[in-house]
């Protein structure tokens, strides 16, 4: 992908409930952490988001994650008006204009699940997209992963090809 994102979203479904110790717990990050992201469960049991690029920012959820039950979480931002959104569940948790005005993300950087600070808990469903999804498009990843854990059996996966929508 090129340096002209103009927003970036990052989804999964996560089920833990194992309190952190040290302010949070990571579940998917990003390498070289300017610019970059981190996706993480709070020590106060939120989902957190930090940012980074020509400024810091980050936001916790209004809704608790840690609780033994699967949630969907995702964030949104769009560098070009600042839009920041956490949202839970399908849900528009937490919403404000960030500092951020760059692209997050560089061509030469990796996707990290736990790292340095180890998230306890199981990950599924994990989606990167380089640009902001709509509340709508979060919605429908929400419903369609309840679809999946209504089955007793079975697994999917999507592997390769490209578009201007994806990160590849």
């Amino acid at each position: 992908f090129t340096y002209s994102l103009t927003g970036l979203t990052g989804e999964v479904w996560i089920k833990s409930n194992t309190t952190p110790i040290g302010g949070y717990s990571r579940i998917m990050s990003i390498t070289n952490w300017n610019p970059g992201f981190i996706m993480a469960v709070s020590d106060t049991n939120k989902f957190r988001v930090y940012l980074w690029d020509d400024a810091e920012d980050s936001m916790d959820s209004a809704t608790s994650i840690n609780d033994n039950n699967w949630h969907h979480i995702a964030f949104t931002i769009n560098t070009t008006d600042g839009k920041f959104y956490l949202y839970v569940d399908g849900k528009q948790d937490k919403y404000k204009v960030s500092a951020i005005t760059t692209p997050i993300i560089k061509s030469n950087q990796s996707v990290i699940f736990a790292g340095d600070y180890e998230y306890k808990g199981y990950i599924d469903e994990v989606k990167i997209y380089a640009y902001a999804r709509t509340a709508a498009q979060i919605k429908q990843d929400y419903q369609a992963g309840l679809a999946g854990l209504a089955a007793k059996k079975g697994a999917g996966v999507a592997v390769g090809g490209g578009s201007k929508k994806s990160l590849s």
